[in-house]
């Protein structure tokens, strides 16, 4: 942002000032020398949007390995009666699933395309589609349904004796009280301005996060 302006900003007004003071002075040198501007911010641009790219590229296999993770967690046994723990925990995972649905129906990608890398990136680099899916609503917006629901699994892992000190470290991990410092709330701090591609490995985080918990509470009982 700051490298291709610089010289059209600072160099060349002071180059022209210069040339405009010598006499007989070749046009040509200074149509020789806003070409070479052109092509630095040219060349600038294309290698901030490689680094982008190469971020973005990154950002889903990081998505695709807590994907693989998740699933393999997910057919983990457990109880036949769910305790209260178990049905929060599966209402974020629900929570979380409905907004990952939203967000791939709104660019019209699936999981298994982006799992084998054949689905549209034309909308990864957006800094906007988590706001407008998961954040912009008439009423109770997708992510604070998701937030409400992460609220009551910590809630609920508080409420079992000598768990208290797993809840805390639970909302710690989640940075279920960092938005307020920022005068942001969570889903805000989450959503809000990541790109497209961040917005879904904050999803799947969330999701392993919440797995891994809830698999801890049900191996200590």
């Amino acid at each position: 942002m700051i490298a291709v302006p610089f010289p059209f900003v600072i160099f060349l007004p002071v180059w022209l000032f210069v040339t405009s003071k010598i006499e007989k002075f070749e046009i040509n040198n200074t149509i020789f020398v806003l070409f070479l501007l052109a092509l630095h911010a040219v060349f600038t641009a294309l290698l901030s949007l490689n680094v982008t790219r190469e971020k973005i590229y990154n950002s889903l296999e990081f998505s695709k390995d807590l994907y693989s993770l998740n699933t393999n967690i997910g057919n983990h046994p457990s109880d036949a009666e769910k305790s209260a723990v178990d049905l929060s925990a599966d209402e974020v995972i629900k929570q979380i699933e409905e907004c990952r649905q939203l967000l791939f129906n709104r660019v019209g990608i699936t999981r298994e395309g982006l799992n084998d890398g054949t689905c549209n990136d034309r909308y990864f680099d957006s800094r906007n589609i988590g706001q407008q899916v998961l954040l912009v609503s008439d009423k109770l917006s997708p992510a604070m349904k998701l937030e409400g629901s992460i609220r009551s699994f910590v809630s609920e892992i508080d409420k079992i004796p000598g768990y208290q000190d797993l809840a805390k470290r639970t909302t710690d991990i989640l940075d279920l009280n960092a938005g307020a410092a920022e005068g942001k709330t969570w889903s805000e701090l989450m959503f809000a301005e990541d790109y497209f591609s961040w917005v879904i490995v904050n999803l799947d985080a969330i999701e392993n996060i919440v797995r891994v918990v809830k698999m801890s509470v049900f191996t200590n009982k």
